[in-house]
């Protein structure tokens, strides 16, 4: 079928089916339309033994029996799914339905719109494979893509690429399973940004035997999780799926997260998050408190998910946090997060790996190729019950804990404190504590190995148990006496003029001294370079000091 614009309204219909009973296959759609295709509203049929129903304007493809339902091929610059419209490939027998395929500039899906893969049977579901040239936006409430399965059989995949792609108000990607099927994968990449808002979703859960699908999240330069989800569940026997993230800049606010949660016997899934610049995680919902995090939970037998983070820079602010949590007697998922840069945790931002159960608790690993900040916040491993995990931080430059903590604990059992290896070129504690604690098991050890470790009275380094054995505490550090070094700063200052006599730049061959300026990321507190007279214009950052070349 082919035309300029066609629009399916107030419950019209374009149809394939293989018929009940029937054994052969359900014919193809094909519609190619040069302007815009729109679905949108619902009609009401009368019927003498359902009267007044309510039918959804729709492009559906359907098996009934053994046949496999055909594919649905749509080309268009526009698709408008609105206002309860549905694009549908479903299958209510053994035959497997058919896939829906979309070409065009733009999908708009909003106020109720679906396009949806559904798998009521034995036959396998089709994928949804959508592709836009421009944009693809998905708005509103129980709008937006969804493969289902409902009984033994896999449901299809879905996939959406464009250049930008938006979700907002509620709108959701989903793949779900509420039977013994697995559901499939869900792989979202924009070629440039990916913006979640409002509440939108994206989800891949079980709530039977069947296993959650993976997620892949990717875009070429910024995924924004500003108050909404990107999700796997297991709810029972099946295994959470596993989400992977990757792009340039991540960044999560106002209640954003990113979670891997199982509550029954089935395995937690893992995340990981691979971007080529920065992390950055902060704030709450202002409305409902819900913290901004990564996350991934137990809470039955099986093992949680683990967090994996590999960044340029990465900062947790203003509450936010990372957290693996086990509240079963399945062992906590562990949290490890690289940086080639600087790491800054701020403003209350946790890092914890928990057990409130029987369950042990996870370790922690955080390594950054220059500093790492932990400003009033804490990076903790405890355990109620069982052991704690161990903790293990990492900085080619300084480790500065300013009112914060660093601590593997646990509260009233019998298990065993983890323990703490600390490690980098200069270490700072400001009012800070280093800890690995235990009440009824043995207070793990502490490690810290630096080139100067300067500590303020206030901070506490402890290993200690109540009822048990005390760990160790071991410094390794040169043993400087930098008494001799400290004197009085002057109260008077230097004659500018004097100082700048002499040029910088003179008119000789010989080696010059030079001024220059260097660039400081506000974001996560690094000094990323210099930044000369010819560069300044176009300076991405603020300048945070300017340096004397002297040669």
């Amino acid at each position: 079928m082919s035309a300029a614009n066609l629009s399916v309204l107030a419950g019209g219909e374009i149809s394939s089916s293989a018929a009940r009973n029937s054994s052969g296959n359900g014919g193809e759609i094909g519609i190619s339309v040069t302007g815009d295709l729109t679905i949108a509203g619902q009609g009401t049929l009368i019927y003498p033994d359902a009267p007044d129903s309510v039918k959804r304007s729709s492009i559906v493809s359907n098996t009934f029996s053994s046949g496999r339902a055909g594919v649905t091929t749509i080309s268009a610059d526009r698709l408008i799914v609105s206002d309860n419209g549905l694009m549908q490939a479903q299958s209510e027998g053994t035959g497997d339905a058919g896939n829906i395929v979309f070409r065009g500039g733009e999908l708009t899906i909003r106020s109720g719109g679906q396009i949806s893969s559904d798998n009521r049977a034995t036959g396998v579901g089709g994928s949804v494979d959508i592709s836009a040239t421009r944009s693809i936006d998905i708005s509103g409430a129980n709008s937006g893509l969804f493969s289902k399965t409902y009984g033994p059989a896999v449901g299809g995949a879905v996939f959406v690429k464009a250049p930008e792609i938006r979700l907002s108000e509620r709108g959701g990607i989903y793949a779900t399973t509420d039977g013994k099927g697995n559901s499939s994968s869900i792989e979202v990449i924009a070629s440039r940004n990916l913006s979640m808002t409002g509440g939108s979703v994206i989800q891949a859960n079980t709530t039977l035997s069947g296993d959650a699908g993976r997620i892949l999240v990717q875009a070429g330069d910024t995924i924004t999780i500003d108050g909404s989800t990107v999700s796997t569940i297991s709810g029972a026997a099946g295994a959470a799926g596993r989400i992977d993230v990757r792009g340039g800049d991540l960044v999560i606010t106002n209640g954003g997260r990113i979670t891997s949660d199982t509550f029954l016997t089935g395995a937690g899934g893992s995340i990981d998050i691979a971007m080529s610049r920065g992390v950055k995680v902060s704030g709450k919902d202002i409305k409902t408190g819900i913290r901004s995090g990564i996350f991934a939970k137990t809470y039955g037998s099986a093992a949680g998910g683990s967090i994996v983070i590999r960044s340029s820079g990465f900062a947790l602010a203003d509450g936010a946090g990372l957290f693996v949590t086990t509240e079963g007697t399945g062992k906590g998922g562990s949290i490890d997060v690289t940086a080639n840069q600087s790491i800054l945790f701020t403003g209350g931002a946790v890092v914890e790996a928990a057990s409130t159960a029987k369950g042990d608790a996870g370790n922690i690993v955080i390594r950054a190729g220059a500093n790492i900040e932990i400003d009033q916040s804490r990076v903790s491993s405890s355990a109620r019950f069982a052991d704690g995990g161990n903790v293990a931080i990492s900085a080619k430059g300084r480790l500065l804990v300013s009112a914060g903590s660093i601590a593997t604990e646990v509260g009233t059992g019998l298990g065993n404190g983890g323990n703490v290896l600390i490690n980098s070129n200069i270490l700072a504690l400001q009012n800070a504590v280093v800890s690995a604690n235990a009440f009824g098991g043995d207070g793990g050890n502490i490690n810290i190995v630096s080139e100067n470790i300067l500590s303020s009275s206030e901070s506490k380094v402890t290993a200690s148990s109540q009822l048990g054995i005390d760990g160790t505490v071991t410094f390794s550090s040169p043993a400087v006496d930098l008494s001799g070094a400290l004197f009085s700063v002057s109260a008077s200052f230097l004659d500018a003029n004097a100082v700048l006599a002499a040029r910088c730049v003179a008119p000789t061959q010989r080696a010059r001294s030079s001024l220059a300026l260097r660039t400081f990321d506000p974001d996560y507190r690094d000094e990323t370079g210099f930044l000369f007279p010819r560069t300044m214009a176009v300076a991405p950052r603020n300048i945070a000091s300017v340096v004397w070349l002297g040669r």
